[in-house]
């Protein structure tokens, strides 16, 4: 079994990427942070700068490999791959680019009919000194990639409520398997608590094949593996993983830890 997200099925002339930096510590993230944030509000200072007619050209620039003179200022001083320049200042956005939770910094395309990939952030952040992990989809500089999540937590102490509550998630998630396709609700679960937004994908055609996702559980120790969550347009992804794991607290887990890893994606590999 295993959950994924509907970002897989946006409009053909849309991209998305997320990137994910994780850091050895929450200060080292608040930094990298920082930095990028100020990389970013140099190109929104610059284009600000722009008359309306300089704006519209350079927006049109955009759509080719032609940095901004900010960006190739930035991309030779950081020593960087710079692909193309960031238009997210030319055109309305949805969501904020840049947030972080705890030791983790994301950067998100915050416009899905952008075609950026996830230059030059994917190299910042391990510039600074972040294991990196993105999900990306239908970039024009970029292979697509699937970001997952793993969940480690602690079961109650209590032999009886920790298998209660590692049957509970089972049972969860098959009714996520019996339903492929489906955005997790009401209709199809025994558990309305579960987040709305995590959504079951079988990336493989032959039920044969290893699952991405799993439950499995050691004793007192439980893990999820291969989590993926649905995101909207506005939203963020620091957000959804709070939900995650106030569904998972509320539930009687503690000790919660996550990481994240990416892997091809295997049905829409360019």
């Amino acid at each position: 079994m295993k959950l994924s997200i509907w970002q897989e099925f946006s409009s053909n002339h849309s991209a998305d990427f997320t990137v994910v930096g994780a850091f050895e510590s929450v200060s080292a993230a608040e930094q990298a942070a920082a930095n990028i944030q100020k990389i970013l509000d140099r190109i929104e200072a610059w284009w600000n700068n722009l008359t309306r007619e300089e704006m519209m050209a350079w927006g049109q620039k955009t759509e080719t490999e032609q940095l901004t003179p900010i960006e190739a200022e930035l991309q030779k001083q950081l020593n960087v791959t710079w692909s193309h320049s960031l238009n997210w200042f030319y055109w309305h956005n949805f969501r904020k680019p840049l947030y972080k939770y705890q030791n983790f910094v994301f950067v998100t395309n915050p416009n899905l009919g952008i075609l950026n990939g996830p230059q030059p952030f994917d190299e910042l952040l391990k510039d600074y000194g972040a294991s990196v992990y993105k999900y990306v989809s239908e970039s024009r500089t970029h292979a697509n990639s699937i970001l997952v999540m793993d969940v480690e937590c602690h079961l109650p102490i209590e032999p009886e409520a920790a298998e209660l509550l590692y049957e509970g998630f089972r049972e969860d998630f098959e009714t996520l398997h019996q339903h492929g396709w489906q955005i997790y609700e009401e209709a199809y679960s025994p558990n309305i608590d579960l987040p709305f937004d995590i959504i079951y994908y079988d990336l493989e055609s032959d039920d044969s094949e290893p699952r991405m996702f799993r439950v499995a559980r050691n004793e007192n120790r439980l893990n999820l593996w291969g989590i993926m969550l649905y995101l909207e347009e506005n939203e963020e992804y620091a957000g959804k993983i709070r939900l995650l794991i106030d569904y998972f607290t509320k539930e009687g887990c503690t000790n919660i830890t996550i990481s994240f890893r990416s892997i091809p994606n295997p049905k829409y590999p360019d």
